[in-house]
C-alpha cells in the first residue's frame, strides 16, 4: 500500500549497527583527544617546572657568585659542604701603619663613606686573617676620628694592635664579619653573624634558626672549588649548584674570580 493520496514523505532512520558504528569512532576520536590535550597540558607544566627550577638556580648561584665577587682576597675557604668568605665594605689607603710595634691609632686618606665605625680593616690580607690576635693582618674594631691639619683622618683602633706587613700600594679593607654558604639537609643555606673563628665552621656549628641562617635554595645542593691565587693569576672559585623537583632536575656552575690584593 503506498503513501496517502496527497502527501510526499519518505520514512528513514539509523540501523541499530550504524549507531553503534558511529559511537565507537566518536569513542575512539574523544579518548584520542583526551590523550592529545593530556599529554600537551603534562609537557606545558613540565616545561613550566624546569624554567622554574632553572630561574631559582641561576638565581641562588648568582647570589653566590655576586657575593664572592665582594670578598677580602685571601679570606674565601671551601671544605666539601661549605664556603666562607669575609666581605668588603670599603677600602682606602693609609699613610702610617703599625707594623713594628703596636699602636691604637693609624693615618689613612679621609673617606666619605658612612656606617664604618665599629668595623675591622685588614691590611695585606692571606689565609690567616680569620686569626685575631694582637698581631695579625686583621685589626680590632675601628673608628674613625677628625681631619688634621695636614689632611690626613685619624683611625683609632679600640686596642693596640701591629699588622704583620706593609700593603705594596699602601691599601686596606674595612671588612664585615664571614659569610657562609653550606649544603645541610637537603637545601642551601646562607649564614651570617657567627663571628671570626680560625678553623672553618661546619653547618653543625653554625646558626640554626633566622635572621641568621636563610634558606637560599630548597631541595638542592651546592659544592665548591677553590683554586688558590698565584703571582701569575688571581684566586678562582667553582661553584656548582644541583636542584631537583619530582622528576625535574637542573645544574649550573659558575667560575669567579677573587682579585689578589697584597
Amino acid at each position: 500500500m503506498g503513501p496517502r493520496p496527497g502527501t510526499n514523505r519518505l520514512y528513514a532512520g539509523f540501523t541499530l549497527v550504524e549507531m553503534v558504528v558511529v559511537m565507537a569512532v566518536l569513542g575512539i576520536l574523544s579518548v584520542g583527544i583526551v590523550i592529545f590535550i593530556k599529554d600537551s597540558s603534562d609537557g606545558y607544566v613540565s616545561v613550566q617546572d624546569r624554567e622554574s627550577l632553572a630561574s631559582r638556580g641561576r638565581s641562588s648561584l648568582e647570589r653566590i657568585a655576586r657575593g664572592v665577587r665582594q670578598a677580602l682576597p685571601g679570606s674565601v675557604r671551601v671544605n666539601a659542604d661549605c664556603l666562607e668568605y669575609i666581605p668588603i665594605l670599603e677600602g682606602g689607603s693609609y699613610l702610617s701603619l703599625p707594623t713594628a710595634t703596636p699602636a691604637a691609632q693609624m693615618k689613612v686618606v679621609p673617606v666619605a663613606a658612612g656606617g664604618l665605625n665599629g668595623k675591622r680593616i685588614a691590611v695585606a690580607p692571606t689565609a690567616a686573617v680569620y686569626a685575631l690576635a694582637s698581631i695579625g693582618e686583621l685589626s680590632p674594631t675601628t673608628s674613625l676620628g677628625p681631619v688634621d691639619a695636614s689632611g690626613a683622618m685619624t683611625l683609632i683602633l679600640n686596642s693596640s694592635h701591629r699588622f704583620r706587613r706593609e700593603s705594596v700600594g699602601n691599601r686596606f679593607f674595612w671588612v664585615d664579619t664571614p659569610i657562609s654558604y653550606c649544603s645541610a639537609d637537603g637545601h642551601v643555606w646562607r649564614y651570617q653573624n657567627y663571628g671570626f673563628n680560625a678553623a672553618q665552621p661546619t653547618p653543625a656549628a653554625l646558626p640554626a634558626s633566622l635572621p641568621n641562617r636563610a634558606l637560599l635554595a630548597d631541595t638542592s645542593d651546592v659544592g665548591f672549588v677553590l683554586s688558590p691565587p698565584t703571582l701569575q693569576r688571581n684566586a678562582v672559585v667553582d661553584i656548582r649548584i644541583n636542584m631537583q623537583q619530582g622528576d625535574v632536575s637542573f645544574s649550573a656552575t659558575a667560575s669567579v674570580q677573587v682579585p689578589n690584593v697584597p
